[in-house]
């Protein structure tokens, strides 16, 4: 039985008939047959066509796993921001057992015990996964997880916030907040919105979104991007006296529907605004809760950059494994 002839014997024929050697040349140096030596040259250009082939796909392989991981560290960026006043002010992140996305890719919520979280849906995806494995050990995952924690205690602090506005605005009018078919105020004064099993709202009712827009108004104040005062200026009575709304976004806060009666519950709402600015326990808690979320997005939005710019993901995971890095 003929002895098989080594792939790298053959790749020498190659390279010595690629250099100009012919073939009776080789054949006669190998001590081999001519056409032994023309079969083995052409096996030696098929092996090392496929070896190109084979490297060209890896490469591109690795490129696009490069490219995956790119664009996770891009949704995470993405997602690293301070929710906006008027999320944070907002019913639906305040109730129990609500999830709502506060972000690109980041949403929050109450776990079994009730304590709020915050996550990154992209947790859920595999490339999270492989990033994490890449990045083993990186100060990158400390700081984000550091981030959703501050961003859960902002979020702990506005609800507090709210919680108090309409406390307080429910004891200095005397009245209900309604709760409405929808959440989201009408668009125009003068179109209300329907009531579960009733046509209209009773003769005088807060509307739902009035804590909120108390709130943001606050947290406005609080965080430094409006001047103390401003909201009360904003607050007007409707012309026949039976409603009041907020002018700039001429959202509606209060129906009476009994003329005249409107003067008065804007004192009331005047002196809810003025309590809510006295209850300093939770105005410093949510200056204090929203500086440390601000500090810790500004930290963590940098190291996630920093390892971005690299344009090139440092480690291997399991996928970096089985391409043979």
């Amino acid at each position: 039985m003929p002895r098989t002839i080594p792939i790298a014997t053959k790749r020498e024929w190659l390279e010595s008939y690629e250099h100009g050697k012919p073939e009776e040349s080789i054949a006669k140096g190998a001590k081999r047959d001519a056409r032994t030596i023309k079969r083995g040259i052409q096996e030696a250009r098929l092996e090392r066509a496929a070896s190109t082939v084979l490297t060209d796909q890896i490469r591109q392989a690795v490129q696009k796993h490069q490219e995956d991981l790119t664009a996770m560290l891009e949704t995470i960026d993405a997602g690293l921001v301070v929710p906006g006043t008027e999320l944070a002010a907002s019913a639906s992140v305040t109730e129990t057992g609500s999830t709502i996305s506060i972000a690109p890719g980041v949403v929050t919520g109450h776990d079994l015990s009730g304590v709020r979280y915050v996550t990154l849906e992209a947790e859920a995806r595999t490339e999270w996964g492989l990033l994490r494995e890449h990045l083993k050990g990186s100060r990158v995952w400390r700081a984000t997880d550091q981030w959703k924690k501050r961003i859960a205690e902002y979020l702990t602090m506005t609800t507090r916030l709210r919680d108090e506005a309409k406390r307080l605005l429910e004891t200095h009018t005397g009245l209900e907040v309604a709760r409405p078919i929808t959440s989201s105020p009408p668009k125009r004064v003068g179109k209300r919105p329907r009531y579960r099993g009733i046509s209209l709202p009773p003769d005088r009712r807060l509307y739902t979104w009035s804590p909120d827009l108390i709130t943001r108004a606050r947290i406005e104040e609080i965080i430094g991007d409006r001047s103390e005062g401003l909201l009360e200026e904003e607050i007007d009575m409707s012309a026949d006296g039976t409603g009041i709304h907020h002018a700039p976004s001429r959202t509606p806060i209060l129906d009476c529907n009994i003329s005249n009666e409107a003067e008065d519950y804007m004192a009331k709402i005047d002196a809810a605004i003025a309590d809510l600015r006295k209850t300093k326990q939770i105005t410093d808690d949510v200056a204090t809760t929203y500086r440390a979320a601000e500090a810790q997005t500004r930290k963590t939005k940098q190291m996630v950059e920093e390892v971005r710019l690299l344009r090139f993901v440092p480690g291997r995971c399991r996928v970096c494994r089985h391409l043979g890095m």
